[in-house]
């Protein structure tokens, strides 16, 4: 299973408070089966690709699994 965070704030400020992760209407974690779901998801919300591959945004192991 699969997470999607970053350390970059909706500010554009690098986060001082630790990893944001992306979330759902109801304030849960997203979770993705693998890394490719993760990532079509970014791209069909208009993430630049160029932001995953530098690692502005990041698709880990779930942390609580």
């Amino acid at each position: 299973m699969k997470v999607i965070r970053t350390l970059i704030c909706n500010d554009g400020v690098v986060g001082l408070n630790g990893y944001q992760y992306a979330l759902d209407k109801n304030g849960d974690c997203l979770i993705f089966d693998n890394e490719t779901k993760a990532t079509q998801f970014l791209l069909s919300n208009g993430v630049d690709k160029k932001s995953i591959e530098n690692g502005d945004i990041e698709i880990v192991d779930n942390p609580t699994s």
